[in-house]
């Protein structure tokens, strides 16, 4: 371990101690990666850089990272921040969708995108 690594550490007189030092650095370090994904989740936008399809698997693998952090995003949640974050270019898509009874899966959205 560096001495720049090791100096971010408090003096642990036993590994138990130094342990728990690392255990409480690494969940201020999960909190602040949540957060980035939230942030990052609810800002993204599509824009028009490559597929739509790339861009709503992009959306699904941050709302996995932050389900593996246990923050749940429900489908038809995801669905609502996908749908808002497509260009004016979509508004049809969009008209679609909310005119429908049915709700959409992400699966179903990826379709109706490609």
């Amino acid at each position: 371990m560096t001495d720049v690594v090791r100096g971010g550490f408090p003096e642990a007189t036993n590994a138990k101690e130094f342990m728990k030092s690392i255990e409480e650095k690494y969940k201020e370090s999960e909190k602040t990666k949540t957060g980035n994904l939230m942030n990052l989740l609810t800002t993204i936008r599509y824009d028009g850089e490559g597929s739509v399809r790339e861009y709503i698997l992009k959306v699904m693998d941050i709302a996995g990272k932050l389900r593996i952090l246990e923050v749940p995003i429900s489908e038809t949640f995801l669905v609502h921040v996908i749908m808002n974050s497509l260009p004016s270019s979509y508004t049809q898509l969009k008209v679609s969708y909310n005119a429908l009874q049915a709700k959409w899966d992400v699966n179903e959205l990826i379709y109706m995108c490609g």
